[in-house]
């Protein structure tokens, strides 16, 4: 058991603002990530959040009703639609590998000089009707490409492990075939 002398010194080196802050951090990770509740609100309400402006339809039968909270607190890809936002060169014409269900593909597009002249490439059957939906319900006017990037053949097999994850040539049950493109 810790001794109070190890509470203090915790107060003194850090301050109490920032021991609240921390707490308050670590609650908000704890109660956004994968929260079903919060996801199942989400499915309740409509099935729809508005992250950055740009509104998601989540009625994808791959998206699993916990992960909706990430995507509802803005955990999803946050990452990624935070370098698009600073790193993206606006004016010359864009390329996205593995579009999922449009939440980086609406924030570029919303980006860009010229939208149409981005494409976005994805080969999972249920990402590409979310996909759709998404580019439609936020005006955008990216290009779908419905292939999977492979060299040398013609198809590959693709396993749909869930809306962020899929395998080429592996052994799920859930496997499609799909074109390919270069």
């Amino acid at each position: 058991m810790k001794s109070l002398s190890h509470y203090r010194a915790k107060l003194h080196d850090r301050g109490f603002r920032e021991i609240i802050l921390g707490r308050l951090r670590w609650y908000k990770r704890s109660f956004a990530m994968d929260n079903w509740v919060v996801g199942r609100l989400v499915e309740l309400f409509g099935n729809r959040i508005s992250l950055d402006g740009i509104t998601l339809s989540l009625a994808n039968p791959l998206i699993p009703t916990p992960y909706k909270s990430n995507i509802y607190f803005g955990i999803y890809e946050n990452g990624e639609r935070e370098l698009s936002a600073k790193y993206l060169n606006r004016n010359i014409p864009t390329v996205e590998i593995g579009g999922s269900i449009g939440g980086v593909s609406c924030t570029v597009s919303k980006l860009l000089k010229d939208p149409a002249s981005y494409v976005v490439v994805e080969c999972s059957p249920e990402n590409l009707l979310t996909l759709t939906k998404n580019r439609d319900l936020n005006q955008c006017s990216f290009a779908i490409e419905p292939k999977a990037l492979a060299y040398g053949s013609d198809t590959i097999s693709f396993n749909l492990e869930n809306f962020i994850a899929g395998r080429v040539n592996g052994n799920s049950a859930d496997k499609v075939t799909v074109p390919t493109t270069t």
